[in-house]
């Protein structure tokens, strides 16, 4: 499981993301959930930072993955004044999104690929794009979020992961997640100094 983070993180392609989620799934088929993510954001609200590296421990490892869970983590180490972790979580945030972005193009025959409720909007925040309306959709015998942008342009989401665990009629809450917390700019690309440490976090 390690191994496939670890060759994600070193080169951030589809094919690598896939491997790292199964590999992770296979360990533990939990998902990060939308009361997972709104937990962290009433923490770091709280300027809780101890209460959130805690509820990080109790997340699946799935959320390794998850450029928001990054983002809280970083976010909490930079409120106990741990440096090194803040930029290692900053950094492991720029490369999930990467990630996200790199399992489709955004179109009906290619959406992105969403692990956890709050990809959609990460994505959104790198393609500096804003939802309009959303629509839920079976297309193909695939579960799609289609997102409405400011231009008028649809964008696709593959959300059938999401129901792997739930009825579909569930999912539209969880996908219906606003932003929790504005990301801070996002770190440039810099070979971290403990790729292990999320594993610590979130094992």
């Amino acid at each position: 499981m390690q191994r496939e983070f670890e060759a994600f993180v070193k080169s951030p392609t589809r094919a690598k993301f896939f491997a790292a989620r199964q590999s992770f799934c296979s360990r533990d088929s939990r998902l990060v959930t939308l009361d997972d993510l709104e937990r962290l954001s009433m923490l770091l609200d709280e300027l809780d930072f101890v209460g959130v590296r805690e509820s990080l421990v109790a997340l699946p490892p799935l959320a390794a993955l998850s450029p928001r869970v990054h983002f809280f983590a970083a976010e909490a180490a930079a409120g106990l004044g741990d440096v090194e972790d803040c930029l290692l979580e900053r950094f492991l945030y720029a490369t999930c999104v990467r990630g996200l972005v790199g399992t489709g193009s955004g179109f009906a025959k290619r959406p992105f690929v969403v692990s956890a409720p709050s990809d959609i909007l990460d994505i959104l925040d790198f393609l500096q794009e804003t939802a309009v309306s959303r629509t839920l959709i079976e297309q193909d015998q695939r579960l799609c979020d289609v997102v409405t942008i400011a231009s008028g342009r649809e964008v696709w989401f593959d959300v059938g992961w999401l129901s792997l665990q739930r009825p579909a009629r569930t999912i539209v809450r969880q996908i219906a997640v606003t932003s929790t917390r504005p990301a801070r700019k996002r770190a440039k690309k810099r070979t971290p100094r403990r790729v292990t440490a999320v594993s610590r976090t979130l094992r």
